[in-house]
């Protein structure tokens, strides 16, 4: 069974942990040509697909899914499902940042994504005694760019695979007081 993580709360957004009854919506945010395009794989999902990729990711260790929740927003319920955000590849000093989407179109431009990357940095990393998180997104994705940036990201190199061109950048985590 998969330990789990979390959940993690901020002033704007929850994260908590991916569940099987969530797979609907997260395919349909990942098909979004929006979302997608933003993604290594650009491909649209099919519903198997994307069932059994959380037949396997319920097998790994290294593999944490969260879901965005909106928390306290003016106007807005609390608890609605807007996005989601991975820690994948964890190990004992690093992990990679990845999968985020804000998949519900109404909460885009209202700080959700920056207060999840927040979290991840400021709870999941040291939490899980990480030294690090990294990630690689789009060179052409100005918006996630910058939003990594805002989040202490600094950008470490370019790469150019099959996928694409991409860009790492990396955090330190703070060491514990």
């Amino acid at each position: 069974m998969k330990r789990s993580i979390g959940p993690y709360e901020g002033r704007r957004v929850r994260l908590r942990s991916l569940e099987a009854a969530d797979l609907p919506l997260t395919m349909l945010w990942r098909n979004k040509e929006r979302c997608r395009t933003a993604f290594r794989s650009t491909d649209p999902i099919t519903e198997e697909d994307h069932r059994l990729w959380f037949e396997g990711y319920e097998q790994k260790e290294d593999d944490f899914v969260f879901v965005i929740e909106s928390k306290h927003l003016p106007g807005r319920l609390s608890g609605v499902r807007i996005g989601q955000i991975s820690l994948y590849h964890v190990t004992s000093q690093e992990a990679e940042l990845g999968r985020m989407m804000i998949g519900d179109d109404s909460f885009l431009r209202k700080g959700c994504a920056l207060e999840a990357v927040e979290i991840l940095v400021q709870e999941a990393g040291p939490g899980l005694g990480l030294s690090e998180i990294y990630l690689a997104v789009r060179s052409q994705n100005a918006a996630a760019i910058a939003l990594y940036q805002r989040a202490g990201f600094i950008h470490e190199g370019s790469f150019i695979c099959d996928d694409g061109a991409f860009v790492r950048m990396a955090v330190e985590m703070k060491a514990p007081r």
